[in-house]
């Protein structure tokens, strides 16, 4: 979540929720501030709370189901939630019509491909140098969990599936099993 004034500016970290104890945990550890745990009994009132104080007014949502409205309730006045995934495999729910109405709170989808392409070629490029600089100078970083020759594909992306948390997995079609690293982060 964070604040109106572009999608990735915000001034102070957003809060973050999860419902698994590993995801949160791991959460944690790389140094996040707000994280709520979306299992526990008082998560609502914590989620109000947290966006209260933080005058959260964007967020970005990957459950959708529930959570979606559930967020969208927490949120002040002329909040925005975009919907970017269906973990929940669910339709958004949840959604009271006096926040839409009276609170004018919206909600809207967000799919990247469609955000770079009206950013134009350009625009894209510009992104593009940005979160490469961000990526060599460690201020953010992809994990990756295994390397994968083609013939280690379908086995390697059952595994992934359960393990998701533990970073990407790549598949380098032109390698064999004996050329690849295991366990590199996406900066190094």
């Amino acid at each position: 979540m964070g604040r109106r004034g572009g999608l990735a500016r915000h001034q102070g970290p957003p809060p973050g929720t999860d419902r698994r104890r590993g995801q949160f945990e791991l959460l944690q550890s790389l140094g996040a501030e707000h994280v709520l745990n979306s299992s526990e009994e008082d998560f609502t009132e914590r989620l109000r709370d947290a966006c209260d104080r933080l005058r959260a007014t964007i967020a970005f949502e990957a459950v959708a189901g529930e959570m979606t409205g559930t967020l969208l309730h927490c949120m002040p006045p002329g909040s925005m939630v975009y919907v970017y995934g269906a973990l929940s495999h669910e339709a958004c729910a949840n959604i009271h019509p006096v926040d839409l109405i009276f609170r004018e709170k919206t909600v809207a989808g967000f799919f990247l491909g469609s955000w770079l392409r009206r950013r134009g070629p350009l625009g894209a490029l510009r992104l593009a140098r940005r979160v490469q600089r961000m990526l060599a100078d460690g201020r953010i970083a992809t994990a990756i969990q295994r390397r994968l020759t083609l013939e280690q594909a379908v086995e390697g992306l059952r595994r992934y599936v359960d393990r998701m948390t533990d970073g990407k997995v790549l598949i380098c079609p032109h390698k064999r099993s004996s050329d690849l690293v295991v366990g590199k982060s996406a900066a190094s």
